[in-house]
């Protein structure tokens, strides 16, 4: 064992990355007689100068076997797993590194380049490919619980616009090593509502990607079981993607194509799940087995306001008919103007009260309910999150309605 200047010695060029220097030092003593610290140091040294990756890893177990425990020391023997194409363990490691704070990023990358070397060479990473798609459900709510937006009681390190497309990548790679998730066909005639400002000069669709995990939790709780779910005005997707996280099917439709285009949320995640559409026009949703899809939850956040009232017929008319017959439709409505001044673009259109709302839905076969089992804060939207207007601070910007089929 190295005496304790020694020891310093050995720690200063390792932190001055002279790599080469402790592998001289310590390589020429048998492994046993070296400590836990000296261990670590040269099974990092190693790693870094792509040396003897096998024994680099033996000792970095034997270091951490003997007390020499840090995330760092997780991190370098992933590095390690992965030289000698042990996909299974870097996996599992690399996961665990994931939810540090300090090492998201770093740990998020090496996923991602693990994933894409796996999928390159998919004969060599049978075990790899198999934990995937286990593992895939854990990424998808590591995903969930970073959004500070979520809605989720647990909070989670917070996480930049590049770190979540890190883990948006890691998806992307993820799902391609299982089975592809349900997905729909919609039929229509009209795939973008080109006349609409929404189309036109889009927002919502180009910054809007609002999650809920609360709001799929408390669906769940009205109807036990595999939900069925469709989101109009999807913007990017993601409570599409938290409804199948849950292991639910679900299928968003937007009116305008610039998420698509732009590849922008969760249309690159989960393709087969996002559709545009122009919901103020017929259309027909059709399952993976070609039949028509009914609904379970059918929701709509931020929507309804942003439909000129002569094409509100239409939309409800396809809301009733795509919802099941114990189905549940569920909707945010604002009440506050929404335009440019200087372009002349609108956004809200239709601005009318609460009542008149409800004799819209009574009219056209939906009735909204007096009572229903959702509190205020399982609702996506008005709420207050990431900005938004909350009903409870300012109930005349806007209401939330829960609605089913007319009996």
């Amino acid at each position: 064992m190295a005496e304790n200047s020694a020891l310093g010695d050995l720690i200063e060029k390792f932190h001055a990355s002279d790599f080469a220097a402790v592998i001289d030092k310590l390589s020429s003593t048998q492994t046993a007689r070296l400590s836990a610290e000296e261990q670590y140091f040269l099974g990092v040294s190693l790693i870094r100068t792509q040396q003897d990756y096998e024994r680099a890893i033996d000792l970095l177990n034997r270091a951490e076997a003997g007390g020499h425990s840090s995330q760092w020391l997780q991190f370098w023997r992933c590095h390690g797993y992965i030289a000698t194409e042990q996909y299974g363990a870097a996996l599992k490691g690399a996961c665990q590194l994931l939810r540090e704070d300090i090492f998201f990023r770093p740990a998020a990358q090496m996923l991602v380049n693990l994933l894409t070397r796996m999928n390159q060479n998919p004969a060599q990473a049978a075990d790899g490919q198999t934990l995937i798609a286990a593992m895939l459900p854990a990424f998808q709510s590591l995903l969930g619980a970073i959004d500070t937006g979520a809605g989720s009681s647990s909070a989670g390190p917070a996480a930049s616009d590049a770190e979540q497309n890190l883990l948006l990548d890691l998806l992307v790679h993820a799902a391609a090593a299982r089975p592809a998730d349900e997905g729909y066909v919609v039929e229509t005639e009209h795939p973008v509502a080109t006349y609409s400002d929404d189309a036109i000069a889009p927002r919502g669709a180009a910054s809007d990607n609002s999650r809920s995990p609360r709001f799929v939790a408390a669906c769940e709780r009205q109807k036990p079981g595999r939900l069925s779910h469709m989101d109009l005005g999807c913007a990017g997707g993601g409570l599409v993607h938290d409804f199948i996280t849950r292991g639910h099917t679900s299928v968003g439709l937007e009116g305008s194509d610039f998420a698509l285009k732009e590849q922008l949320g969760f249309w690159r995640v989960i393709p087969n799940n996002l559709r545009t559409c122009d919901i103020t026009k017929p259309f027909r949703v059709k399952s993976a087995n070609g039949g028509d899809a009914r609904f379970d939850f059918i929701t709509a956040w931020e929507v309804l306001e942003h439909i000129d009232e002569p094409l509100l017929p239409c939309l409800l008319g396809n809301i009733r008919d795509h919802l099941n017959a114990d189905g549940y439709f569920v909707a945010s409505v604002a009440q506050f103007p929404d335009y440019d001044a200087a372009t002349g673009h609108r956004w809200h259109v239709t601005l009318r009260s609460r009542d008149w709302w409800f004799d819209c839905m009574r009219t056209h076969g939906l009735e909204p309910l007096s009572t229903h089992r959702f509190e205020t804060d399982d609702f996506v939207r008005g709420v207050g999150r990431k900005g938004d207007w909350d009903v409870k601070l300012n109930p005349m910007r806007g209401f939330h309605l829960v609605a089913r089929k007319a009996r």
